[in-house]
């Protein structure tokens, strides 16, 4: 398994998606279905090393496989997928890399020439009736890439992290329709992040160093209420609360700092433990059978217990969507999400120490097919994450991906598949890096 995270990447799978459930379609009776996907690619920064810096440029090939499994009976809906993706880059030699949780300090990593990711997933359905059902869902996945170790709409981390490194979510919801206008749904989700760097180092002015696993390690989990009445045919209106908790868990000591009345404070891991209380209400609504939308606003409380000072804040929290087939499959998906999250970062000062961040995020996928067997994908994810405490208040980080994807179906088994990724990064915390990614292959289903 590879020892390095690559920087994070705008995967352009909406077409590949789309040839491999074309395939699964194509099975008929079949419960399994099979992928593969064959790529050269070229890689300006392999490394992802921030402006300034020698940059490692790289041709490669990609080889990713899967499998999928469905099965349906009566009220039971059960689907279970594996992935592996393994990239090999000719001329990746490692160098210097920015990745570290003190702003300023850079450390020596040397990645290997390749890249390894393992991704399963699991899902059921059930239905006891008409009125109530219940879902439970996981994926695990164990792999280098930030942009697939995340579990939400936020950018949490953007550098190389030494390690094989896993993230675990999970999701169990209740729904119930309790009259013809009424309907309600509880639900739980634990999301376990664990990166294999650890044990704190020190710099040469005795500054610590937290490891990945000091700053990182978490468990997140939340249990979430929501009501919905439907007001009119084609519009509701939903009213929520949600509880969150943040864990971490490395138990590792991540550093000090010494406030304005000069009391010295040691902070640990855990010092960035959280909880929340949501309260929102939103509306969904479908103005056309291809076209729905959806937006919810309101505040978040959050609440530091091992914050030496205490620290309470109260944020805003908004999140939408919609989704608009404008043609034969032709769709877009867009979204945007205000909220708090977590972050690789830390830094300390008199006013304390980095908690987490607040992310903007505004997010859009467009697949279209420009003639019969031959389609465009476009994603692209703008990212505006503010740091909370410490010294880097107030500061941003910015994360522009976008990524381009052509596939031309040959046939019901094969397609040829080009595209683009570009990654930008602009960082007041002094990790910012530029990335340009070329790739074209062969995608096969059965």
């Amino acid at each position: 398994m590879n020892k390095t995270i690559v920087a994070v990447a705008a995967l352009s799978l909406g077409a590949f998606n789309m040839f491999a459930a074309d395939a699964e379609a194509g099975a008929q009776a079949r419960m399994w279905s099979v992928t593969g996907k064959l790529r050269g690619f070229f890689d300006d920064n392999s490394t992802a090393v921030g402006s300034g810096q020698p940059k490692t440029s790289t041709f490669g090939y990609q080889i990713s496989p899967g499998i999928n499994f469905v099965w349906e009976k009566d009220q039971t809906t059960v689907r279970l997928g594996y992935s592996y993706s393994f990239s090999y880059y000719e001329d990746r030699r490692g160098g210097v890399g920015q990745f570290s949780h003190n702003p300023g300090v850079t450390n020596l990593f040397f990645p290997d020439k390749f890249d390894q990711n393992h991704n399963f997933s699991g899902e059921i359905n059930h239905a006891f009736s008409e009125r109530y059902s219940v879902k439970v869902a996981d994926t695990f996945t164990v792999g280098q890439q930030p942009d697939s170790l995340r579990t939400n709409d936020a950018i949490t981390s953007v550098q190389p992290v030494p390690g094989n490194n896993i993230v675990n979510s999970g999701t169990i919801s209740f729904s119930a329709q309790l009259t013809p206008l009424f309907s309600a749904q509880i639900a739980y989700d634990n999301s376990w992040y664990d990166y294999s760097d650890q044990g704190a180092g020190t710099n040469a002015d005795a500054v610590v160093v937290p490891s990945a696993s000091g700053t990182s390690d978490r468990i997140e989990q939340g249990i979430t209420l929501n009501g919905l009445w439907r007001v009119m045919p084609e519009t509701s209106v939903l009213v929520g609360y949600r509880f969150g908790m943040v864990n971490y868990t490395a138990g590792e000591h991540i550093g000090s700092f010494t406030n304005a009345s000069a009391t010295v404070f040691e902070l640990f891991s855990n010092s960035r433990d959280n909880n929340s209380h949501y309260g929102y209400v939103g509306v969904n609504h479908n103005f056309t059978p291809q076209f729905a939308a959806s937006v919810q606003g309101g505040a978040r409380d959050t609440y530091f217990p091992n914050d030496p000072e205490n620290q309470n804040d109260l944020s805003p929290y908004a999140r939408a969507s919609l989704i608009y087939s404008y043609a034969p499959e032709s769709h877009v998906e867009a979204g945007f999400s205000y909220d708090r999250n977590s972050t690789d970062l830390l830094s300390v000062s008199t006013n304390g120490f980095v908690h987490d961040q607040v992310s903007a995020n505004l997010y859009a996928t467009v697949v279209h097919r420009i003639i019969p067997k031959f389609f465009v994908t476009v994603n692209g994810q703008v990212q505006n994450a503010t740091f909370q405490g410490g010294g880097l208040d107030g500061k941003t980080e910015r994360y522009y991906l976008l990524g381009l994807d052509f596939l031309y179906q040959i046939n019901r088994y094969i397609s040829a598949n080009a595209g683009y990724n570009f990654d930008r990064v602009d960082s007041q915390a002094g990790r910012s890096y530029s990335r340009n990614r070329v790739y074209i292959g062969v995608i096969a289903g059965y």
